[in-house]
């Protein structure tokens, strides 16, 4: 199925709008908008495509995944593109799969995984030539993260739909072969897992108490999963680490009307939770990057960059509503939001 897509290579001047970073401080670094779905013949104007989700194995080998084309009549469908270092292509599209590719993770360039789905759940892998569905969960996939092709983790959740049923939260762990239910908990949504081989698996656990949505991390060894008390009950939107002891985690606050107040981003040296940034006015949703010492946050019209000492915003042009962000190495990086990718880059 052939995609119209608008792809941007520079700032000549031409009325498309650069996001950029003060050039300098940081010797021409900025962001682009470099690819953005348009409607086609196929899908009409007021459609709508929304990227969640990017990942790469290198800076020429990037895939966004998503959902494209829903609109007033039409659903839309779960969608894949790919980035060879020139150009974005679309790979595949999932038809009877609605509800949007939601996560992407791969250990490398032939080994990567996707997952989403509301209607139709699903588990996609890429093996360098085609993807594939592997498993159609009866939970909706809400993140993926893994250390290699034999040690993958899922969460999501399983839900009745019907008001007074419980709904429990899923960790489901693949070993190249089998799936297996490895973790479960009534009245709870699992939104996010982050794992490495030194540290383990960290997964994020949302509830409810006294009418009012909190979170808390577990974290499984391989044997048991405790709780990671993190000094906090707030929302946690995203976690991240480079390393057992360079772990970041994104805290959304709420008051009691659950109207949003600020963001903070909060450090784990395997020993104690630390505040590094608190009271961001923007809605934060992703938090990644290269190392611990290039780590990038995005969220709801910004864009901040963690360099080993400090948290700065960068700058923006124009505002972009991001869902998710990926760093190949330093002084590059990758952020989809909307029908757009945007991508960081210095001359």
């Amino acid at each position: 199925m052939d995609v119209a897509v608008n792809t941007e290579s520079d700032a000549s001047g031409d009325g498309d709008v650069d996001v950029s970073l003060d050039a300098s401080a940081d010797g021409g670094c900025k962001w682009r908008k470099e690819f953005e779905v348009l409607p086609s013949e196929v899908f009409p104007e007021d459609s709508y495509s929304s990227l969640f989700d990017i990942w790469g194995s290198s800076s020429s080998d990037v895939y966004a995944v998503g959902n494209c084309h829903s609109g007033p009549i039409d659903e839309g469908y779960s969608c894949i593109f790919h980035y060879d270092g020139d150009s974005w292509t679309e790979m595949e599209y999932l038809e009877l799969h609605v509800g949007g590719v939601g996560s992407i993770w791969g250990s490398s360039k032939d080994n990567i995984f996707a997952a989403g789905g509301d209607v139709g759940n699903f588990i996609t892998r890429y093996d360098g030539n085609e993807w594939s569905i592997i498993y159609e969960p009866q939970m909706s996939p809400r993140d993926l993260w893994g250390n290699s092709a034999s040690d993958m983790f899922v969460v999501g959740n399983v839900s009745t739909g019907i008001p007074g049923t419980p709904q429990y939260g899923i960790v489901l762990h693949y070993d190249g072969n089998e799936w297996s239910n490895i973790y479960r908990e009534k009245d709870t949504s699992l939104n996010g897992v982050w794992s490495s081989s030194d540290s383990g698996v960290y997964v994020i656990v949302r509830f409810s108490k006294e009418d009012s949505a909190h979170c808390k991390i577990i974290r499984y060894d391989g044997q048991d999963w405790k709780e990671v008390k993190a000094g906090t009950n707030d929302r946690i939107t995203d976690i991240w680490g480079s390393s057992a002891t360079a772990v970041f985690i994104l805290i959304l606050k709420y008051d009691s009307s659950s109207e949003f107040i600020n963001s903070s981003i909060w450090h784990y040296d395997r020993k104690s939770w630390s505040e590094m940034e608190t009271n961001i006015p923007e809605e934060l949703r992703d938090i990644r990057g290269s190392s611990s010492n290039d780590v990038y946050a995005v969220g709801k019209d910004a864009i901040y960059h963690y360099d080993g000492d400090s948290w700065s915003k960068m700058e923006m042009d124009e505002p972009w509503d991001l869902w998710a962000v990926w760093a190949p190495d330093k002084d590059e990086a990758f952020a989809v939001g909307g029908p757009w990718v945007l991508h960081y880059s210095c001359e």
